[in-house]
């Protein structure tokens, strides 16, 4: 854990989506052979018929007009400009995230009785010789906020903590004793690691969340947003990244680490090429948080890239749109991500931390060296 810069964080909920997004699919047998490609390691790299980098005198150049006002306008900021050609690529980031119990609100797994993963912090805590978090109190914090929130919604808990820390964290697979007489199961591990991601700073949000209201708009990102935010941070970059796969009010935060996308031409406008594109991503635990398994999901996409056919065949992206397809039932113009998180600088552990005071800095770096934990960095 690493301290945050600007002093205490505001005290917040994370949500979860469980009601209003529907699970991911299976993928078709149209991606089936790239899904058994990445299944068994056989990634594709890149493909040049499938994207292109902008070079670099050219980066920054062309926003699309649409995108000008939006909240992903700094995607082309951050990236440069997109052009794609017909073709098609696959590509497994070599972090995979792993699957733990997403803490929902209306859950009191984390301090319900003296084996709850926070009894068992806070016993490690007044054990110390010097203790520095605030009385080893993380039960009782926690148990107030979980009173005083009284009617939290279906969908509210900790997935961004979760989707994050399960890309900066290795995965617990056997208990683990912090001090004599005690143990810490797999479930409680992942749990009080993702207490731990409750913020993080310098990680980067595409995209506003949909509240419902006049400054919501349905289909952001767009398509064009999305397709160049997925090429460089998986496919250039060979990083993982974080959606919220459910464009309506509630949040539902996976972590991706594959995808398969698949260009051809638009058989009816020059200057457009369809798209599909599998993306390869994890689920957390919904109700036993010992379950022991990483389920996959799939999230399918169709849409559209429009733009200027240019000289050497490549199409230079100035828009786009989310479509239908009756044949194969996706419909990506009712489901398709919200926002898009990147991950901090690689090579380094971002600050981050709990919102809860019982967890303090110096005491859980003590924990984490007891357990033997350690960090990666996607």
């Amino acid at each position: 854990m690493n301290k945050r810069s600007d002093g205490l964080p505001l005290l917040m909920l994370l949500v979860l989506n469980l009601t209003g997004c529907p699970p991911g699919r299976d993928p078709s047998a149209e991606g089936a052979k790239a899904v058994d490609d990445l299944a068994a390691g056989q990634v594709t790299p890149p493909s040049p018929a499938a994207t292109e980098e902008t070079p670099a005198s050219e980066v920054s150049v062309l926003i699309p007009e649409s995108e000008v006002y939006s909240e992903t306008s700094d995607i082309y900021l951050q990236y440069g400009e997109l052009r794609v050609r017909p073709g098609e690529a696959a590509f497994e980031s070599p972090i995979r995230p792993w699957s733990g119990y997403w803490l929902p609100a209306r859950s009191d797994y984390l301090f319900a009785g003296a084996g709850s993963p926070l009894a068992i912090w806070d016993s490690f805590v007044r054990a110390l010789p010097l203790p520095r978090s605030q009385g080893g109190g993380a039960v009782q914090w926690e148990k107030t906020l979980y009173e005083q929130n009284h009617q939290p919604l279906s969908w509210e808990g900790a997935c961004d903590a979760w989707a994050i820390a399960s890309l900066y964290e290795f995965e617990p697979t056997e208990p683990r004793a912090p001090s004599r007489g005690t143990r810490l199961s797999v479930g409680a591990q992942k749990a009080l690691l993702v207490r731990s991601w409750d913020w993080v700073e310098e990680k980067r949000v595409y995209g506003r969340p949909y509240r419902g209201d006049r400054e919501s708009l349905w289909d952001e990102p767009s398509p064009a947003g999305f397709h160049r935010f997925m090429i460089s941070e998986l496919f250039e970059q060979s990083r993982p990244f974080i959606i919220d796969k459910d464009p309506g009010i509630p949040v539902w935060n996976t972590p991706i680490f594959g995808a398969f996308t698949r260009l051809r031409d638009d058989p009816v406008d020059i200057n457009s090429v369809l798209v599909r594109t599998w993306l390869k991503g994890v689920d957390p635990l919904f109700h036993d948080p010992e379950e022991q398994k990483n389920p996959i999901t799939w999230i399918e996409l169709a849409y559209r890239l429009s733009g200027k056919r240019q000289a050497d065949g490549s199409l230079r992206v100035t828009g786009g749109a989310w479509l239908q397809d009756e044949e194969t039932g996706v419909d990506s113009t009712l489901f398709h991500p919200d926002f898009l998180v990147g991950l901090p600088p690689r090579g380094e552990v971002p600050a981050h931390g709990s919102f809860n005071p019982g967890i303090g800095e110096a005491d859980w770096m003590e924990f984490r060296s007891r357990l033997g934990l350690s960090y990666r960095t996607p």
